[in-house]
């Protein structure tokens, strides 16, 4: 490839010749970067480099339909993080080109075009772009009763998939089945109406708050700023304390109450009165959500899985990341003392409980599969705890 790549750079006919192996879909995307590379980094031009992200991602955005279309709009992304966002704001060309990617990737990621990688992949390049999706956008969920838990069917699946899962990890089938029947049974709950996130708490909005604080960071930004291509991804590596200084610090900059959601706020938001496991029905599906099965492998961008998206426009509420609530589990990790029906006046909403009670967390996490990924699944972790997959919505 790499060889393939340094004649295709000296070719004064690199554009056209380019153009025709972008044609034959991925088989050459990766010669096609490596010559891009060549160009910028070894002979400093990126002229012909503009010119084939130019005609790889035309101004008119192609039907929905046209895959091989939205390949090269894929492709001219990753070209022009190869030439360098500060190389090509210098000229015009490059700062047209980079608004029209703007625009064509937030269209590729947010309507489902491409399978989940690649779709990935360019919410990544979108991220390094500069994602002008709204953030802190709030969806109104209505006031009324829903049906909340597992039914007969879906605990059959719980028990089904996630005993054996769990006795393989050396955990007690007693202890698993216990803790696998926290989420049933199914019952009518009936909450007040509220507004809640639309998508999990991005690590850009959360540099705001250290920034704005002087709170420490998730430890893996390395610094007081995520990676720009981690921009757009749900913040994790905050624990419960960490969500709650989020979520006051927005208060009071916002002048409104802004607080996590309770298991049950977080759970009808999630699936509405639908009843089912995930927001489209029963399926274990894996192109609807960012788990193990997707082949993403870490967490993605937000609001990539639109066919996943909750009746009320919640994103990523299966899979991706873990969200804090602040509903209490209890002090036995496989037992809780907290279980349904669920009762709000019970003292699991009780916000002041030592930090040795775990709180549940919702939504499962990238590495995981299947009903592990539920909206009805229950997990949960000490409030001190912080980690790859633990993020937080509000």
């Amino acid at each position: 490839e790499y060889l393939d790549a340094c004649h295709l750079s000296t070719q004064r006919d690199f554009v056209q010749q380019a153009l025709d192996l972008a044609e034959k879909q991925q088989t050459w995307q990766e010669v096609i970067l490596l010559a891009i590379g060549y160009l910028v980094h070894c002979t400093d031009a990126i002229e012909r480099p503009l010119l084939l992200i130019g005609e790889l991602c035309p101004g008119q955005e192609p039907a929905t339909t046209d895959e091989l279309a939205w390949q090269k709009i894929w492709l001219a992304g990753k070209a022009l993080i190869e030439v360098g966002v500060t190389r090509a704001e210098r000229l015009q060309q490059g700062r047209a080109l980079i608004e029209r990617l703007r625009s064509h990737l937030t269209t590729l990621i947010t309507h489902n075009l491409l399978e989940p990688r690649l779709r990935a992949e360019a919410g990544n390049v979108l991220s390094i772009l500069g994602d002008p999706r709204p953030f802190d956008e709030l969806v109104t969920v209505a006031a009324g009763s829903f049906r909340m838990g597992n039914g007969p069917a879906q605990m059959a699946l719980f028990q089904e998939k996630g005993v054996p899962a769990l006795v393989k990890l050396a955990i007690d089938e007693d202890d698993a089945t216990a803790f696998l029947q926290a989420a049933a049974p199914q019952h009518e709950v009936n909450v007040e109406g509220y507004q809640i996130s639309r998508y999990p708490i991005t690590n850009q909005q959360y540099a705001c708050f250290v920034q704005a604080t002087g709170y420490p960071a998730p430890e893996h930004w390395r610094g007081p700023q995520p990676p720009p291509e981690l921009r757009n991804h749900p913040v994790v590596f905050v624990s419960w304390y960490d969500a709650q200084a989020y979520c006051q610090w927005r208060s009071q900059g916002e002048g409104r109450p802004f607080r996590l959601p309770t298991e049950a706020e977080w759970e009808k938001a999630a699936l509405g009165n639908h009843g089912t496991l995930f927001p489209w029905g029963d399926e274990i599906n894996t192109t609807r959500l960012n788990n193990y099965l997707a082949g993403v492998g870490t967490t993605s961008s937000v609001g990539i899985f639109m066919d996943g998206v909750s009746p009320y426009g919640c994103c990523d509420m299966a899979g991706n990341v873990y969200e804090w609530t602040c509903s209490l589990w209890g002090v036995d990790s496989w037992h809780p003392v907290f279980g349904y029906p669920y009762q709000p006046e019970d003292g699991r909403e009780a916000q002041s409980a030592p930090a040795t009670i775990y709180r549940v967390l919702r939504g499962g996490a990238y590495y995981l599969s299947h009903i592990f990924t539920s909206c009805t699944y229950r997990d949960r972790d000490l409030p001190t705890n912080s980690g790859r997959s633990l993020g937080t919505l509000m």
